[in-house]
């Protein structure tokens, strides 16, 4: 979230870009200025270790009168492309490689990026041979719900009304990484 010149870090940003950068390109793509994304960017990854490239609204499209991203600007193989955002229309010639995550408004709680974040370690595995097929599969509204229902091993990943805390979240994730 943009709040002036405060940038306002969606609580764990740092480890969802610092864990999903081993498995994914990270590209941050908004219909922002250039500069307004440079600063975004400069302000999560100073030392430019996790985001690799970064595109501003010069790179958006207008498509039946309305600004789009569209991902074969990227030149890269869709197969493989998952766009993070928090509205389909942004996207809408590519759904089946968006998934919508809610928009942040400063919530100190919001766990979002920790529940999305083991999903999409599983979606970047060599067995996931096409991404799209996966999001039409278990959705573009929260994903993880439905992929950690189905899936014994992920229940404990499920968020219940009791949320856990940073700490627990993250002791989590790491005892979950520390079995592969």
């Amino acid at each position: 979230l943009f709040s002036g010149f405060e940038i306002l870090k969606r609580p764990g940003i740092i480890k969802f870009l610092e864990e999903l950068s081993q498995i994914y390109e990270i590209v941050i793509f908004s219909n922002e200025d250039t500069g307004i994304v440079e600063e975004i960017s400069n302000a999560l990854d100073p030392t430019q270790k996790f985001i690799s490239s970064k595109l501003g609204k010069e790179a958006i499209r207008i498509y039946k009168g309305k600004p789009i991203k569209d991902l074969s600007y990227l030149n890269r193989n869709l197969n493989n492309v998952i766009v993070l955002d928090c509205n389909i229309d942004n996207v809408p010639l590519h759904p089946n490689n968006t998934i919508i995550v809610p928009e942040f408004k400063g919530e100190g709680k919001d766990r979002e990026l920790l529940y999305l974040m083991v999903f999409l370690k599983e979606m970047g595995k060599p067995s996931v041979i096409d991404i799209r097929s996966e999001i039409k599969k278990w959705g573009n509204y929260k994903p993880y719900l439905k992929f950690y229902k189905s899936n014994a091993k992920f229940k404990r990943f499920l968020p219940n009304a009791t949320s856990m805390n940073d700490d627990r979240d993250i002791a989590e994730i790491r005892k979950s990484n520390s079995k592969k």
